[in-house]
């Protein structure tokens, strides 16, 4: 999956087993990103009422998505 901006730039290549739009659920702001398949893909799926129980129910996860949209809301060093 290839994560793009608006102006179709390259911002992120994923691989099996990694997530995206987690950004939007945290922050419960629009996408700031699109996801493009790369090749055949198995997308699961998980509606924003289901993410919230989930983060409810276990802390810890929701402590591991914060993180991983920290990580991608900082810009790399080039």
């Amino acid at each position: 999956v290839q994560i793009v901006g608006r102006n179709h730039d390259l911002i992120a290549s994923l691989d099996e087993g990694d997530c995206f739009g987690e950004m939007a659920l945290i922050s419960e702001s629009p996408r700031s990103a699109s996801a493009l398949a790369a090749s055949y893909c198995n997308v699961y799926v998980l509606s924003k009422d289901s993410f919230q129980r989930v983060i409810l129910a276990y802390p810890a996860f929701k402590n591991q998505i914060e993180q991983v949209a920290g990580q991608r809301q900082t810009p790399k060093a080039s």
